[in-house]
């Protein structure tokens, strides 16, 4: 469980087992031995 929702909410998190590597629009936002990428690929809607 981690407590880091507002309002002092939880959620439940499980790691996934197998994988290594995250893509969002073909570019690796995430690895298993470095963690988070900065990198930002996705394109943020507006209206």
């Amino acid at each position: 469980m981690r407590n880091d929702m507002p309002e002092g909410g939880m959620r439940y998190v499980r790691g996934a087992t197998g994988i290594d590597t995250v893509r969002v629009n073909g570019e690796v936002v995430y690895t298993s031995d470095g963690g988070c990428v900065d990198v930002r690929p996705a394109l943020l809607a507006t209206t």
